[in-house]
């Protein structure tokens, strides 16, 4: 082999590597061949559906011979398209006597569908369930069919939904998430079931009108298409509640669809007592229809449950079956991973509504469609929204940007619109309250979801309340980060507000990461937890408030190690009234589960508020602290150094640059002494911002999940955070000590590493005066009596140091001082504003930065 040939080999293996060491393929848990719920599947015994989840080959375009097997659902973390191609067979008599649909029920992100090469779907993005009327002509029943999904996932700051920002938002991975299915049902058959309940006259309380909508006959009917037919149809139809197997109701008729173009067939249910579907008897009507031939043979069933729910907003009160109801939700967030199925779905629900609560809030992720279906049977409504959370207000002035939301607003509620206990749809949250751009976004998007829904429900969650709002929604929502729920009661108390708007608590958030403690007076404790749920409960109450939403009900895993819930080896945002694997034994579940379904209320202990500040802080202070005092007085020389440095700068430093005595080893020592000062200082800033929501989403603004888990792995783990801040300090010294000295074959005086070296160390000793303040910084910190001070002498002892660096730069250069200030202005002057071109033009960094200032300011 020549040397041209194995070289470009080589490159061939390692561009492979590099492509398909992104690629990561996570097999996620679905057991869709056990479900076992007709209803949902819209399973008959004339319609079917054939999973086609098993047996799929993935690969990327450039290679389609390389690939792997996977089964669906699963995930993936390349950004690259990736292809995904199986075959499914459909025999000759199926094809003659079915249509059929493709069912998906969540791609993550943008896809494009084929089947049999034919483009037959372009998904634009986001997890919304999606079906695909298939014609009979696309579909083989001699040869293997092949479908074939072209996927990219690529989430932008500006140009996707959910967008890359995302604060508190669950996992977010590429792939075929959900399952995939095939839906038969008869060609000859019942096409659709419309109904409709009436008032009746005495001794009936209401009428069921239902009309049945039956396919084309004229076309379909022929002896080929239709088993058994003699030329009769009968329609049969059966009405019961959901809850008993007993008739309500049961008729055959005979008819003749064939000598009309559409046939439709009308008929009444006379009710005695009529059931009203409530979150507290989540009872239904069930109807069957069939359409036979009147000797037993069924040429189509169709399945359907009728929910007559009287849910409607009148004044400023909301009432449920002519009875005032208040909103106890709480968000369902749930983490994707191998164990997540229906089973676990169905665990979740049932435990949301032991737990007493009344509404689930699906937010931040749109849901799986099988937790919306058992709403209905556990007695529990549903708010949905677009996954938008924290736009900046620049954004939602953008047409495409309208255009976009609009988009997804519409497919969400063309599919969950099915659902008649969805009472309302929401474009996001932690809008500002006070931004006139919100506002507008969001009475817009309000509108277009009337017009879309008429009579569904608008909600949305604001950071901040304000009255005087003339926003478009029916339901304004207030969001409550760890800060105290009876301030609303204070401030509020059974004042009126808005006459068009209805208040409640659209999201009440409260980190557990100490986890059991000895009472509430811990913060960010189980019991914090429970006192702060409790509250909020209190708060609802007793204002005109009308109810509230607690956030979450599980912990559950995000993109990156968070700060304000508690860091995580694990990404677990510790914010649940249960933990990811459902233990119930936490206090604020007990709590929330005791005021909301019996009314009473459990004691929760108050304890004592533990320390916090490391012992490390001290411990490390005084260390360094003792070894510069036994240094200072142990050598004479030093001494005289520190206090010239110190007190004559200039003349220090113009000692330095005649290469007058100063010993080497005095600065390496005092290096390694200053460095432990600076990484000190740093660390304790980082222990104390380790839960700061502000600085967390400062963080996000920059677009990159890396830098938030290392600054949340810094900043909860000080002695951690001291070796490498201490490491990088010195580095920083040596580098920058490198930096200028090869600045100084600019000018004409010779100068010496060393004397650069010396400059560098010696212009940051007062680092050391701020040991003794550092052994009680954190806990002066903690006070928040004295922050905004410190912080300003901080900024301050920091200028002032590198004014000190600077001196001593042009000293040894023995150049005029304003050339070197210009020179270092414009380089720090081009490093900033490098830095700040590039993270606006990628990732709008300060667009996010300008809107979390706003957000903690209403907060």
């Amino acid at each position: 082999m020549t040397p041209n040939r194995l070289f470009i080999l080589i490159l061939i293996i390692f561009s492979n590597i590099s492509l398909y060491a992104q690629f990561r393929i996570n097999q996620l848990s679905s057991e869709f061949e056990k479900l076992n719920d007709p209803l949902f599947l819209g399973v008959t015994s004339t319609r079917s559906i054939q999973s086609l989840n098993n047996n799929w080959k993935s690969f990327f375009p450039e290679n389609p011979d390389n690939f792997s097997e996977v089964n669906f659902p699963i995930s993936f973390t390349s950004e690259q398209p990736i292809i995904f191609e199986k075959q499914f067979n459909i025999s000759a008599d199926d094809l003659l006597k079915n249509t059929f649909k493709l069912n998906f029920l969540g791609i993550n992100y943008a896809a494009e569908i084929f089947l049999n090469n034919v483009a037959v779907y372009k998904h634009p993005g986001g997890e919304i369930p999606f079906s695909i009327d298939i014609s009979s002509n696309l579909l083989n029943y001699d040869s293997p069919n092949i479908l074939r999904i072209i996927i990219q996932y690529n989430i932008d700051p500006q140009n996707t939904i959910p967008l890359l920002q995302r604060f508190l938002f669950p996992q977010n991975f590429g792939g075929i998430l959900r399952d995939v299915y095939l839906s038969s049902k008869p060609k000859v058959g019942i096409k659709d079931l419309e109904f409709n309940i009436a008032e009746d006259s005495k001794p009936y309380e209401g009428r069921l009108n239902i009309q049945v909508n039956l396919e084309e006959f004229n076309d379909l009917v022929s002896d080929s298409l239709l088993e058994n037919y003699d030329g009769r149809f009968k329609l049969e139809a059966l009405v019961q509640k959901t809850t008993d197997t007993s008739k309500i109701y049961f008729n055959i008729w005979n008819i003749n669809p064939t000598r009309t173009e559409n046939y439709d067939m009308s008929f009444y249910v006379r009710l005695r007592n009529l059931i009203k579907w409530s979150t507290k008897t989540p009872e239904s009507y069930f109807i069957s229809v069939k359409l036979t031939n009147g000797d037993g043979f069924v040429y189509d069933e169709f399945n359907k449950v009728i929910t007559q729910i009287d849910f409607q907003k009148k004044n400023k009160d909301l009432l449920l079956n002519e009875k005032s109801f208040d909103i106890e939700g709480v968000t369902y967030i749930r983490s994707l991973n191998k164990d997540y199925n229906y089973s676990i779905i169905e665990s979740d629900i049932k435990t949301i509504k032991e737990a007493g609560f009344n509404t689930i809030r699906f937010s931040k992720a749109f849901p799986h469609p099988y937790s919306v279906y058992l709403c209905e049977k556990y007695g529990l409504f549903a708010l949905i929204e677009v996954p938008l959370n924290s736009v900046p207000e620049n954004f939602v002035d953008d047409d495409n940007f309208h255009d976009r939301t609009l988009s997804f607003l519409n497919r969400t509620i063309k599919y969950y619109d099915q659902f008649p206990f969805v009472i309302g749809y929401s474009v996001g949250g932690s809008y500002l309250s006070n931004s006139e751009n919100h506002i507008n976004f969001i009475s817009k998007m309000n509108k277009a979801i009337k017009k879309m829904s008429p009579n569904k429900f608008t909600y949305t969650s604001f950071i901040g309340l304000n009255e005087n709002s003339e926003v478009n929604t029916d339901l304004y929502g207030i969001e409550i980060y760890s800060s105290n729920p009876l301030l609303l009661i204070e401030e509020y108390g059974q004042k009126e507000f808005s006459d068009s708007l209805i208040y409640f608590i659209s999201e009440a958030t409260y980190p557990t990461y100490k986890g059991n403690t000895n009472g509430y007076l811990n913060d960010y404790s189980f019991e914090g937890q429970a006192k702060f749920f409790d509250d909020v409960i209190t708060a609802s109450r007793e204002t005109n408030i009308k109810g509230f939403v607690l956030n979450s009900m599980f912990d559950y895993k995000g993109d990156f190690s968070p700060l304000y819930s508690g860091n995580s080896n694990e990404n677990i945002y510790q914010i649940g009234i249960l933990p990811i694997e459902g233990n119930k034994s936490r206090i604020s579940y007990n709590l929330v589960k005791s005021r909301l379904v019996t009314g009473s209320k459990i004691s929760i202990p108050i304890g004592n508020n533990e320390e916090d500040a490391p012992l490390f802080f001290i411990i490390a202070a005084l260390i360094i602290s003792v070894i510069i005092a036994l240094l200072i007085n142990s050598k004479r020389k030093f001494r005289e150094d520190t206090t010239r440095a110190l007190l004559r700068p200039y003349n220090f430093f113009a000692d330095v640059r005649d290469q007058r005595i100063l010993s080497s080893f005095h600065s390496n020592i005092l290096i390694l002494l200053l460095a432990g000062s600076n990484a000190l200082l740093i660390t304790i800033l980082l222990y104390f911002f380790k839960n700061n929501i502000l600085v967390e989403k400062i963080l996000l603004a920059f677009g990159n999940n890396n830098l938030i888990s290392n600054f949340s792995s810094f900043a909860w783990n000080p002695q951690l955070a001291f070796i490498y801040i201490y490491i990088a300090t010195i580095v920083i010294f040596i580098l920058i000590s490198f930096l200028v000295h090869l600045s100084s074959f600019f000018v004409k005086t010779r100068v010496l590493y060393s004397s650069v070296y010396s400059v560098a160390i010696w212009a940051f000793l007062p680092l050391a005066l701020l040991l003794p303040i550092e052994a009680v910084l954190y806990k002066v910190l903690i006070t928040q009596s004295y922050n905004y001070i410190i912080y300003i002498i901080l900024i301050l002892f920091l200028i002032w140091n590198i004014q000190r660096f600077i001196k001593g730069v042009y000293v040894i250069f023995d150049v005029r001082p304003i050339f070197i200030y210009l020179s270092a202005f414009i380089i720090l002057s081009i490093i900033v504003a490098g830095l700040s071109l590039y993270f606006q033009f990628t990732v709008s960094a300060f667009n996010y930065i300008s809107l979390a200032v706003k957000q903690y300011l209403l907060l």
